[in-house]
């Protein structure tokens, strides 16, 4: 039994019926956003978390390394717990701390690079025995290397290459005032 032509049901009637364009509209939007939202959580994870006069470090590699130090250490050498409220996190005044160090380190290399040079195996030994090693291999080495490149550097000219860096750093480990990461929950006056 055939049904006349206008009063079989749409999906009868030959040629599927176009949706209305309000409905073809917001399924291009609704695509586009998802999109959107895929791409920015690919760039979340890459995009830069701290820049350093022009060298950038992204997010994963910052919370891979604050991760390693977190799983090696449960105190730090003064004895403060280093764990934060939530699972996988560092008290911010720790990551603060650790990304003081890391930061000018990276200054330090940056300037003993720039004039053709760097730390020796014998600078890296030599700065291993004159620090407490903590036992807690990705901070000690870092530490290290920092004592070590700060061992080349003249005082007065270590204080101007930190305090003329260019740094900027994700908000959520900190702002970068007067050459150190501050955490975010410390006021700092204003300069007069």
């Amino acid at each position: 039994m055939r049904l006349p032509p206008d009063e079989a049901p749409a999906v009868w009637r030959g040629r599927p019926r176009a949706l209305p364009s309000s409905l073809v509209s917001i399924r291009r939007l609704l695509l586009v956003l998802g999109c959107v939202v895929a791409l920015s959580a690919c760039a979340d994870a890459t995009s830069s978390a701290i820049e350093i006069n022009g060298s950038t470090f992204s997010r994963t590699e910052v919370n891979d390394f604050l991760r390693d130090i977190g799983e090696e250490i449960d105190e730090d050498v003064e004895g403060r717990e280093i764990i934060g409220s939530g699972p996988g996190t560092m008290q911010q005044d720790v990551v603060s701390s650790v990304l003081n160090v890391w930061i000018t380190n990276e200054i330090f290399r940056q300037d003993l690079v720039s004039q053709g040079t760097d730390i020796t195996e014998e600078d890296r030994a030599a700065a291993a025995s004159a620090t407490q090693v903590t036992g807690y291999a990705t901070f000690d080495t870092l530490f290290t290397e920092f004592v070590a490149r700060q061992q080349l550097i003249d005082p007065t000219i270590a204080q101007e290459l930190i305090l003329g860096a260019d740094v900027s750093i994700d908000p959520r480990w900190g702002r970068w005032v007067n050459g150190q990461v501050i955490p975010n929950y410390v006021d700092v006056p204003e300069a007069p």
